[in-house]
């Protein structure tokens, strides 16, 4: 994915899911989360790494690819978006400005 289409899923996820509030997950819990801590962890991950692309802080778009990937599986393990639901998001044309 280019930035501007990791920009564009997250601000869509971000409008679409604002509702949920963010909360972090601790790194090193390996129990079942839950439904809605799973939500609400995916939705933190989502403002984290808008912040990070918007003020240049990720060097690498690996990572926020990566960061997308997690974000999405919580989302398909949820029921929320389907396996071609979120292709399609990923591969949508970004309209050029120019």
């Amino acid at each position: 994915m280019t930035r501007e289409q990791q920009l564009a899923v997250l601000r869509s996820y971000d409008i679409e899911f604002s509702r949920w509030e963010p909360e972090r997950t601790e790194r090193e819990r390996c129990l079942p989360v839950g439904m809605g801590r799973g939500l609400k962890h995916a939705r933190w991950m989502t403002l984290e790494m808008l912040r990070r692309l918007e003020a240049d802080e990720e060097a690498s778009a690996g990572q926020a690819d990566r960061w997308i990937g997690f974000i999405q599986g919580i989302f398909w393990m949820t029921g929320i978006y389907s396996i071609g639901d979120m292709a399609s998001a990923n591969t949508k044309e970004i309209p050029n400005d120019d």
